[in-house]
């Protein structure tokens, strides 16, 4: 996915806590089975000129159940902000605007990718994740 010019694009692996907030920007890797996940700043503005991809990994064994706890993403007509999150290989879902929560979606990988442009900001995004070991085929 390419970045407006000029923005700073990062790819990595996300260090995640369980007991505080993850900025999705953050250049370092664990493995942790559950965490949250945000956007730069978040609860304040976002920066501008953001392109930022995290790769989350369930543990051996198990699937990630993801959720939205919070979007703020400045919308318009083009979401040139946006939150956007593939699981597995299905197709990329991008999302912009106020989601105050959102369904779960469950896999073995997602990548997150936050994007901002040089115009208005908001609060950002708060994901969470976690990982469950694997049953007949479906999350316990």
């Amino acid at each position: 996915m390419k970045g407006a010019p000029g923005a700073q694009s990062d790819v990595y692996n996300c260090l995640v806590s369980e007991r505080r907030l993850t900025n999705v920007c953050r250049h370092t890797t664990y493995t942790i089975s559950s965490g949250h996940l945000t956007s730069p700043k978040f609860p304040d503005v976002y920066p501008n000129r953001r392109n930022c991809t995290c790769q989350l990994s369930a543990p051996a064994g198990s699937r990630m159940r993801i959720g939205t706890a919070f979007l703020l993403v400045k919308s318009n007509e083009q979401c040139r902000d946006w939150l956007s999150l593939r699981v597995d290989s299905a197709p990329e879902v991008r999302r912009c605007g106020f989601i105050p929560h959102s369904e779960h979606v469950t896999g073995n990988t997602a990548t997150v990718n936050f994007r901002s442009d040089s115009s208005e900001r908001e609060m950002g995004f708060w994901i969470y994740f976690q990982g469950k070991w694997q049953s007949v085929g479906r999350i316990n």
